[in-house]
């Protein structure tokens, strides 16, 4: 089992011209294609069109717009009634009020999909025996969950409690943090908590804007190095990982937005490109380096400097696992939270003046 922590996601919305690759010709029209059938609808009485996605942000704007996919609607994982509901409408049965806390646990953090697939499951499981579909063979179709060793639970709670006050620290709105006590034997990869932000729609995104999210990308980091002295692998390794999105950040600060060393700005073309460019320009790839270090030390200042808001939220956690925003704000009204200063990558000699 291998967990993944991610305090929020900062993402740039790939673009038609991109070339990565043999296949972005193939893409591109594909795209161009969809939007001129999409384009024709508005005057077809009768058709509906939906669409559904896990990755808004990597949907081609223009499919977007007013006048094609224009009605957006999030649909949030289920909580635990709901989970129950779904259950019972695969299963063809009800779920007793005494089995409820085990499924509960069990299916913690689970979508639609993964129910159904539950229950289709206990269904093959029952067709197997020769039986109708029971509440047994649904407990037998539940992954194993373990509970998480205290030491690790603790250093997840003190993550995400960093990347919550490094958030609020640098100016950001909670939304919500959860954090999870227990693991599925049966997944390879699992996150272990959250805290997600409100998205700052419209809002100029300075140099500063963007290393303020570089920090809250590296501050679960830093809080398990202030406090333990290292971090752990569920900060990086796969995609959407703390350190994959602090590397893409700082990537996309030195080489596609102009606001580090130099004015020169490669067109955005892919998460696949700003890996090209790491890995074909070793001037850019010190650069990235230098930028997430200078990130990271400001991090673990900030996390010093609020170390006795991020532990009261660190302890919340543990006990409610999870928390809304207005908590948050409620836990650390009578706590004195130091803001940051954001220090931003200084270009030599380039030095942005009227």
């Amino acid at each position: 089992m291998r967990s993944s922590r991610s305090g929020a996601k900062f993402l740039v919305t790939p673009i038609r011209e991109t070339r990565l690759s043999d296949n972005s010709a193939y893409n591109r029209g594909v795209v161009n294609g969809f939007l001129e059938s999409l384009d024709g609808l508005n005057r077809r009485d009768g058709v509906l069109v939906i669409a559904t996605t896990n990755e808004v942000d990597v949907i081609d704007p223009a499919i977007l717009r007013a006048g094609r996919i224009d009605t957006h609607i999030e649909i949030t994982l289920p909580d635990a009634e709901a989970r129950f509901g779904i259950l019972e409408r695969y299963l063809g049965l009800s779920i007793p009020d005494g089995d409820k806390p085990t499924i509960e646990r069990a299916t913690e953090r689970n979508s639609g999909a993964d129910l159904e697939v539950l229950a289709r499951k206990a269904h093959r499981l029952a067709r197997a025996a020769g039986v109708a579909t029971s509440i047994d063979h649904l407990f037998k179709a539940l992954p194993k969950v373990m509970a998480l060793p205290v030491e690790r639970h603790r250093a997840n709670a003190l993550h995400e409690a960093g990347h919550a006050v490094i958030g609020l620290a640098v100016g950001r709105t909670i939304v919500d943090a959860w954090l999870s006590d227990t693991y599925s034997e049966d997944r390879q990869l699992q996150s272990m908590g959250m805290v997600r932000f409100e998205t700052q729609r419209l809002h100029r995104r300075t140099c500063e804007v963007i290393f303020g999210e570089l920090l809250i990308a590296l501050a679960g980091i830093a809080a398990e190095i202030v406090i333990t002295g290292w971090h752990d692998e569920g900060a990086a390794g796969v995609i959407g990982s703390d350190l994959e999105m602090a590397t893409r950040l700082a990537t996309t600060l030195e080489a596609v937005n102009a606001m580090g060393d130099t004015l020169v700005s490669e067109p955005y073309r892919g998460e696949s490109e700003l890996r090209r460019i790491r890995q074909t320009n070793s001037i850019i790839w010190q650069r990235v380096e230098k930028t997430l270090h200078m990130a990271l030390d400001q991090a673990k200042a900030l996390i010093r400097e609020n170390l006795e808001p991020m532990h009261a939220i660190a302890q919340e956690l543990l006990r409610a696992k999870a928390l809304t925003g207005d908590e948050i704000h409620t836990l650390l009204s009578n706590k004195s939270l130091a803001i940051a200063m954001v220090e931003a990558p200084a270009s030599d000699g380039l030095r942005r003046s009227a």
